[in-house]
């Protein structure tokens, strides 16, 4: 069975990719919401295949009035389910919407613009400060992700009985690869002192 799979721009760019968005009459409406299907690989010139796996990735709208920088963890905007997108909060019974782009320029994507979040696959995901995990502050790969008490942040599984603990955190996927938590160390490469490679989940 096939699937349609019309990509409006291509990914690690925006829509308007820093052009001057006309806010009274904000173009693209129709490809908001829309699904895409993308190959893993990693953001490199040329560019690496990380794994046979596609990324599930949706069109949405940056509504948080400022900029959206990659990895950043994100939330529907109220009224805009499956539309638009807004900065994740720590909040209780927070859902988090997607991971923003990993391929997109360290500026990010500028307000009202178009761009993609992933929902499903391996994406880099910007992790909180000083972020622990159950397991001695070490990340286990298949390790739960969720999202951080730190806005915008996802982190591994909290320790217990912490404020970062319970229901302030929705979980997004899995960590795929390991290290240690607190430092970002990793022989693996899959982390770093500010991000984590994790397997979305979402839908």
């Amino acid at each position: 069975m096939s699937r349609g799979n019309k990509i409006p721009f291509p990914r690690g760019r925006s829509a308007a990719q820093g052009t001057t968005i006309d806010t009274a009459d904000l173009q693209g409406v129709h490809l908001e919401g829309q699904i895409v299907y993308l190959p893993d690989v990693a953001k490199a010139t040329p560019e690496v295949r990380r794994s046979n796996a596609d990324v599930v990735a949706r069109v949405v709208r940056n509504a948080s009035g400022g900029l959206l920088t990659p990895g950043t963890a994100v939330q529907y905007a109220d009224g805009y389910w499956g539309t638009r997108v807004t900065t994740c909060t720590a909040a209780v019974g927070q859902q988090c919407a997607g991971i923003v782009d990993d391929h997109l320029p360290t500026t990010g994507v500028q307000a009202n613009d178009l761009f993609y979040i992933v929902v499903r696959g391996p994406v880099s995901a910007a992790v909180g400060s000083g972020m622990t995990s159950h397991s001695g502050s070490v990340t286990k790969q298949g390790e739960p992700v969720w999202v951080s008490d730190q806005a915008g942040k996802v982190e591994p599984t909290p320790v217990a009985g912490t404020s970062a603990d319970g229901p302030i955190n929705h979980i997004v996927g899995k960590a795929i690869g390991g290290g240690t938590a607190a430092t970002g160390e990793s022989t693996s490469g899959f982390v770093t002192a500010t991000t984590l490679l994790i397997q979305v989940e979402i839908e």
